[in-house]
């Protein structure tokens, strides 16, 4: 029987302690979006501290690591680096798409659609994978 390979996995994230973790790197991307509570997202060397509807995407191999304030429900897409590459015919792939520093040029509740955006994209394999910074 042939083993079926998802590009995105989704899951929720409910948190209700804060618990330290150590800075790692995959080759996946995550993409995170918080609904509720608040989360410091460590970016290699920067910090990023994420409200509800803010969403940041780590890229393949980034070192990274998530500390929440002790309550936090959010949803984290995983996405197949391998898979996303072929679906695109590139291995040089890189999202811009981090809503606490571009907050100042975002419509109101443009987060709010690129969730969706991505993983629609992602699921139907389109060839062109946009993440529009906001």
């Amino acid at each position: 029987m042939e083993k079926i390979r998802e590009i995105v996995q989704f899951n929720i994230i409910h948190e209700t302690n804060s618990e330290p973790r150590e800075q790692h790197y995959h080759q996946n991307l995550d993409l995170l979006y918080v609904l509720e509570g608040t989360v410091d997202v460590v970016l290699d060397d920067k910090e990023y501290h994420l409200l509800p509807e803010d969403v940041i995407l780590i890229n393949s191999n980034k070192r990274h690591k998530f500390e929440n304030s002790g309550n936090l429900l959010a949803v984290r897409f995983a996405i197949d680096y391998y898979l996303l590459s072929q679906t695109v015919g590139t291995t040089q792939i890189l999202f811009l798409c981090n809503s606490v520093i571009d907050k100042n040029s975002a419509p109101e509740n443009a987060n709010v659609a690129i969730v969706p955006a991505i993983v629609i994209v992602a699921i139907f394999n389109l060839s062109i994978i946009r993440c529009c910074t906001f």
